[in-house]
């Protein structure tokens, strides 16, 4: 399907980009600095982050209009939350063979600790009942800084975030990405997880 395939192409892009700037533990500070400070990939503070992320963004996906195509826009938010959550760290803290998803890292970080339960629970039910994109972004990041914060520091995927954020902004015919994806993210979320009502026994 061609929607699947160009989402999995911005996979691939994101994880070749995280690769090129962790540069192997030799990090490329600049462009981290930038894209943790930008909120779009428009945005003055991404300037310096340009060089970094436009060279692999395949062409057909590069604006040509000022404003941001789908890959460009999933692309750079993943990217983002990869300069935020790997700030202040000397061991690369993504694995994109393997990592966790952003939702599953808050999932175990909601498991592990009963007294940030509800607060989990209300930003990932604002979160899987917005529609506008830029809210969508907005909180996302604000997850990925919680679970940098109070998270168990593992490894995150977040070439499977750019797929995600690149479905989520599909809407051709009766295909609904927006749908699939918000579903996606609450099974990751909630799995496992059983309302005390439901697990008592009768």
């Amino acid at each position: 399907m061609e929607i699947s395939s160009k989402s999995y192409r911005a996979q691939a892009v994101t994880n070749r980009i995280i690769d090129s700037l962790w540069n192997s533990g030799q990090p490329n500070r600049a462009a981290l600095s930038g894209l943790r400070t930008a909120k779009t990939i428009s945005s003055h503070q991404a300037v310096s982050a340009w060089p970094a992320l436009l060279g692999f963004i395949p062409e057909e996906e590069l604006s040509r209009t000022g404003n941001p195509t789908r890959g460009e826009i999933a692309i750079f938010t993943a990217v983002r939350a990869f300069a935020l959550y790997q700030q202040g760290n000397n061991e690369r803290l993504l694995n994109k063979d393997g990592g966790k998803t952003v939702m599953e890292a808050l999932s175990l970080l909601r498991a592990g600790d009963p007294n940030q339960q509800a607060a989990l629970d209300r930003r990932t039910e604002n979160l899987l009942s917005t529609t506008q994109l830029s809210s969508l972004l907005h909180q996302l990041i604000s997850i990925v800084s919680i679970v940098k914060s109070k998270g168990d520091g593992g490894p995150l995927d977040l070439g499977q975030l750019a797929r995600d954020l690149y479905e989520f902004q599909t809407h051709i015919g009766a295909y609904n990405g927006a749908q699939k994806v918000i579903l996606r993210w609450g099974q990751q979320y909630y799995a496992g997880h059983h309302s005390e009502s439901n697990s008592e026994e009768k």
